[in-house]
């Protein structure tokens, strides 16, 4: 896989952060900004506690979104300065993201 192409795939493929909108739906979103998956049972607090005791660093947080109103919650896992397609511990740090995902419950 050429280079570039790797790059694109880990930009749509890993999760890049998560936001929660007003109704209490939360959405991990990939680098394009594009949901990757979404749940209802998911507060801002409750997916903090989750990530942090799992060792998931978030790189910046805010309580809305410039871009859609409906946001109560954001947060993102990295920035430019250390992306997982040049990061071993990032990419690693999204894969862990995706897992707790998938796997803790309320």
């Amino acid at each position: 896989m050429r280079r570039s192409d790797r790059i694109e795939f880990l930009r749509s493929e890993l999760p890049y952060g998560v936001r929660v909108f007003q109704d209490g739906t939360a959405e991990l979103f990939n680098r394009r900004y594009e949901t990757l998956a979404s749940r209802r049972d998911a507060s801002p607090q409750w997916l903090c506690e989750v990530f942090l005791r799992n060792g998931v660093r978030l790189t910046q947080e805010a309580q809305s979104s410039r871009f859609d109103k409906n946001v109560v919650y954001i947060a993102w896992f990295y920035n430019d300065s250390n992306p997982p397609w040049r990061n071993g511990a990032t990419r690693r740090q999204c894969e862990r993201v995706w897992f707790l995902w998938h796997t803790s419950h309320r």
